[in-house]
């Protein structure tokens, strides 16, 4: 289901919102909404991004070395490699006093994060898909999970630590890791319990801190990553990783992806890279080339969200620039026929004043939409009521979306607050 504005503002009225309201905004073609996210240059910055209240974090990428997935029933443990981290397993657990690089041990198989899935790590990796989860063994009995390997850890700085992780036992994460020369050992457990709702919960190996670095609303996290590029070789790319729960369907081959594609409900995916990187690609001597038939439809919320990439700046900037819209509900997908219909008087309103809408079915909800993308306000009406009262009051001067959910469906319209 396509939403239409049913309000076409005239040149004379977009002059005088502009020429009245304090502030900037951008309106964008076909009823997208334009955004940019900087990486900063030389992509040192990872980014987390809410379609529904845009940038919600940032970090410093460098900042960590080991990322511990913290939902309930998580084990996997993540490696830094976009910043050139890497792991090989050293050998079992009794070795640990026995670690020795110089004597004729060679790294074997690199060990890598999976981009397809949060729960596989690197040190997740060699695991059996049952009860042998990589780095240890689950206890169908005792539901702790045991730690049975050693790993080296060679760090973007150069230095190498050797690593185990011991167990995980009732939501609780120890491990241990050292230099290798093994003077000095530090023991580190992270409780699931001290950070709910977060993803990943991550560690840095020089100042042995625990760090809490996801803002507790995202749906995309831009930033570097190793990904296979094709025949098994690996490269640090820049892209986008979805957040658990958020599924994405991609559609080519469009004219105008700002407009064109129909998302179909069984297309979805939850492969955390459906996004990912390919949507830009770069020719010698030509600079980075954006996919121009492609549009991306995420799932999040029970709402659908189109994106389209409209700028990459390279290491130069490390600006992502892209338009985006709120395309309808979940239960709105591929609805062929939008029996909802409203009017909103006054319109343009004058801020601080009273508008109304009426609807031709009992109002159920009213969100409200700013030109930058942000949901600032939601309103229920009574049950049985056809018509809702909204101030101004809270609102800044310039172009809204109202969007109106009814027992018929979901629809959008615009309003100007001068």
């Amino acid at each position: 289901m396509k939403h239409v504005f049913k309000f076409t503002p005239s040149l004379h009225q977009i002059l005088i919102a502009f020429v009245l309201c304090v502030g900037g905004f951008s309106i964008q073609a076909q009823d997208l909404l334009s955004d940019e996210v900087s990486l900063a240059p030389g992509y040192t910055d990872m980014v987390f991004y809410s379609f529904l209240e845009g940038q919600t974090g940032t970090a410093e990428q460098s900042a960590w070395d080991l990322a511990f997935d913290m939902t309930p029933m998580g084990t996997g443990i993540r490696i830094n490699g976009g910043e050139g981290a890497e792991l090989f397993q050293y050998g079992i657990g009794a070795q640990w006093d026995m670690v020795d690089t110089t004597g004729g041990w060679a790294p074997t198989e690199t060990l890598r994060n999976e981009t397809s899935s949060w729960d596989m790590g690197a040190f997740n990796q060699g695991g059996d898909g049952m009860f042998d989860l990589g780095w240890g063994v689950y206890d169908v009995v005792t539901h702790v999970v045991t730690g049975d390997k050693i790993y080296l850890y060679y760090a973007p700085d150069g230095s190498v630590k050797k690593v185990q992780i011991q167990n995980l036992d009732l939501g609780v994460y120890s491990f241990k890791f050292a230099d290798l020369n093994g003077v000095v050992t530090f023991e580190v457990t992270i409780d699931k319990a001290d950070y709910p709702g977060r993803n990943m919960v991550y560690f840095n190996f020089n100042t042995a801190q625990v760090l809490d670095l996801e803002p507790m609303n995202w749906d995309v996290m831009f930033f570097r990553y190793m990904e296979n590029i094709g025949n098994d070789v690996f490269y640090s790319v820049v892209g986008g990783l979805v957040n658990r729960g958020i599924e994405v369907q991609e559609i080519t081959g469009l004219l105008d992806p700002m407009t064109e594609g129909t998302p179909v409900n069984s297309a979805f995916s939850s492969v955390i890279n459906e996004i990912g990187s390919d949507w830009k690609s770069y020719t010698q001597g030509v600079g980075y080339e954006l996919a121009s038939d492609r549009a991306y439809f995420i799932m999040a919320d029970n709402d659908i969200w189109r994106l389209v990439f409209t700028e990459f700046s390279g290491a130069s900037m490390g600006t992502i620039g892209f338009n985006y819209g709120l395309e309808n509900g979940l239960d709105g997908v591929n609805d062929p026929v939008n029996q909802v219909d409203f009017v909103l008087y006054p319109n343009p309103a004058l801020r601080n004043q009273d508008f109304t809408l009426t609807a031709n079915a009992p109002v159920q909800a009213v969100r409200l939409m700013d030109a930058t993308g942000r949901w600032i306000e939601v309103k229920r009406s009574e049950m049985g009521s056809n018509t809702v009262v909204i101030s101004t009051a809270s609102m800044a001067c310039g172009f809204h979306i109202v969007e109106v959910q009814t027992e018929s469906g979901l629809e959008r319209s615009t309003l100007i607050i001068e």
